[in-house]
């Protein structure tokens, strides 16, 4: 019987297990997944890739006209200013650069049509190019280089001055005055300027303090030790007036002193959330706190008048259009108290009597802002308010009772209190300016003046209206004509009154010169860098994709280093579909070796 060689073992299959079996099935799902996205986005990526570059070219044609576009319209507005009153502030409509559609507009910051009195203004340029549209705004400020409203000439609240002081000015350690980042004009060639009304060089202390781009400007008869200031380390610029700076102090306006009662008690508003509306008239002493808020409005009356006022405890005022507050004798705002405007057109001028405290609070700024005890800063103002809309102004008689703001308080507004001693204290904070008796900024307090104030013209204009064109000698009789014109509480708009005056007074010659060159001499002066805003529409590829971008320069034309290389676009196509490749081939490996136990 033959013999056989004994027959290999069959192999010992191993059963697997159900959870193995899982695992691979599981693998199997994720690489058909993983595959069909793969695969998907590759070919999708081929198919739109002539999209994509006409997108990317279109989005750089489209920025470069709006920067074009921008360009132009400031060379229109310095051209002739009048451009925009004869268009309405439609400056472009659908005009053509580089194969752009592009629309300017020209409106005040507020989005409403400007008008002469608005130097400030909000630029919109609309640049279309396919399917790409490009909206972009800057804000410009146009500066005259004379002025054509005689009301802008002699400023009683002497806005041209950052700092006034009547009998003495301090800047102690750690304090600083400098301008303020967010006004549209800080990059004007304007200086910050200090005022002193004293004759004495120590009026003036500076300690370790320093205004930022400073100028000083003192009286005919300041000392020599004084003067001699001008031009220093402190400040490069400055000037010796060559007359005695007005200082006028504010009477009450006759209406608010003959208001009805709205109410004969005193009032407390002290329901947490409340919202409670006042009607013009005359008031007791007014206390609002815990939170709740009173609402003066232009549509109540527009006039009100208080014994005494008191913002605490988080209450809130809040004012809608234009008003005017009489309050005959102490005001407060503390402990996270708040005034603020309820809208865009909303000012008001608060006529105190007594004395003025804001004491770890906020005005003219968010009730956000006010409750954030502690952390209040210029910097906490991200948006910009012409400081002359929230006014504080003296009526005191004699010497006043001390002004304080004081205790990480925020104030953005203008202060007027000749009579009075102004103190900013204790990690304070002012967003405008200040005229006082005697000013001092102490305990790391700052001032940040908005350039916007200073008109330009006024007492430091040495070539402006109010001084002979040929000698320089200011108009002699002006500043006690306009005194006594303020004294005797007249109607009459005081611009025309020193218009009727420069003429009366021999000086029509150097007025007419002066009104007939205003408009003229347009500066445009780019403030903030323009935020652009860039969309796509009709395409898949770029569905409704906005980004935003700060343009620091001007953006150059799309050049050939920039355009999109289609061959570059399929290589890279080609590529993804080879990762496609090998990305399938690994995991097919990995179940594979999963499912015959690694072998």
């Amino acid at each position: 019987m033959p013999m056989h060689a004994p027959r290999p073992a069959a192999p010992i299959r191993l059963p697997v297990r159900p959870r193995e079996r899982g695992v691979a099935m599981l693998l199997v799902i994720v690489l058909l997944f993983a595959t069909t996205i793969l695969a998907g986005a590759a070919l999708t990526s081929r198919s739109n890739s002539g999209q994509i570059g006409v997108n990317a070219v279109d989005s750089t044609s489209a920025e470069w006209a709006a920067e074009s576009a921008a360009r132009l319209t400031e060379a229109i507005l310095e051209s002739s200013a009048d451009w925009i009153d004869t268009t309405g502030g439609e400056v472009l409509t659908d005009f053509t650069i580089a194969g752009a559609a592009v629309t300017v507009k020209v409106t005040d910051l507020d989005g409403n049509a400007p008008d002469d009195d608005d130097r400030n203004l909000l630029v919109t340029i609309t640049s279309k190019v396919g399917d790409i549209e490009v909206v972009s705004q800057k804000v410009i400020a146009i500066a005259d280089d004379t002025p054509s409203d005689p009301a802008d000439v002699l400023d009683e609240d002497l806005d041209e001055f950052a700092l006034y002081g009547v009998g003495g000015l301090q800047v102690g350690s750690g304090s600083c005055v400098y301008p303020w980042p967010n006004s549209p004009e800080y990059t004007a060639d304007k200086r910050v300027k200090i005022g002193l009304g004293s004759d004495s060089a120590s009026a003036l202390e500076m300690s370790s303090g320093y205004v930022k781009d400073g100028a000083l400007y003192v009286n005919s008869t300041a000392s020599s030790t004084l003067s001699s200031l001008i031009g220093g380390a402190s400040f490069p610029e400055g000037g010796v007036l060559p007359l005695t700076v007005p200082v006028i102090a504010e009477t009450v306006p006759a209406a608010l002193t003959s208001l009805a009662d709205a109410t004969t008690s005193d009032s407390v508003l002290d329901t947490p959330g409340a919202v409670r509306s006042g009607r013009g008239g005359a008031y007791r002493k007014m206390r609002v706190r815990d939170g709740c808020e009173l609402q003066l409005k232009e549509s109540a009356g527009g006039d009100f008048s208080f014994e005494e006022l008191r913002i605490d405890s988080k209450g809130i005022l809040s004012v809608h259009g234009a008003v005017r507050i009489y309050v005959e004798g102490d005001m407060e705002v503390s402990s996270g108290g708040a005034i603020n405007f309820g809208d865009r057109t909303a000012s008001v001028t608060f006529y105190v009597g007594g004395g003025l405290r804001v004491d770890d609070a906020a005005v003219g700024c968010s009730t956000d802002i006010a409750a954030a005890s502690g952390s209040r800063g210029v910097g906490s103002v991200t948006w910009y308010m012409n400081p002359a809309r929230m006014k504080f102004v003296s009526t005191a008689t004699g010497s006043g009772e001390d002004w304080e703001i004081d205790n990480n308080a925020l104030f953005l507004g203008s202060i007027r209190a000749p009579q009075n001693n102004v103190a900013i204290g204790n990690n304070s904070h002012i967003i405008g300016r200040v005229t006082g008796n005697r000013v001092a900024l102490s305990g790391s307090a700052t001032l940040a003046f908005d350039k916007c104030l200073d008109l330009g013209a006024g007492l430091t204009r040495m070539d402006g209206m109010l001084y002979d064109a040929e000698s320089g000698v200011p108009a002699d009789g002006l500043v006690n004509a306009i005194a006594a014109f303020k004294a005797s509480g007249s109607s009459e708009k005081l611009g025309a009154f020193v218009r009727q005056w420069l003429v009366s007074n021999g000086y029509a010659d150097c007025f007419a010169a002066c009104d007939e060159a205003s408009g003229t001499a347009v500066t445009v002066v780019e403030a903030l860098a323009p935020v652009i805003s860039i969309e796509a529409h009709g395409s898949s590829t770029v569905s409704n994709e906005t980004r935003t971008l700060t343009i620091l320069s001007v953006t150059k034309a799309p050049s050939e280093s920039e355009s999109v290389d289609s061959e570059a676009v399929a290589e890279t196509d080609d590529g993804l579909i080879e990762s496609v490749g090998k990305t399938v081939e690994s995991v097919t490996e990995s179940v594979g070796s999963l499912l015959t136990g690694g072998k």
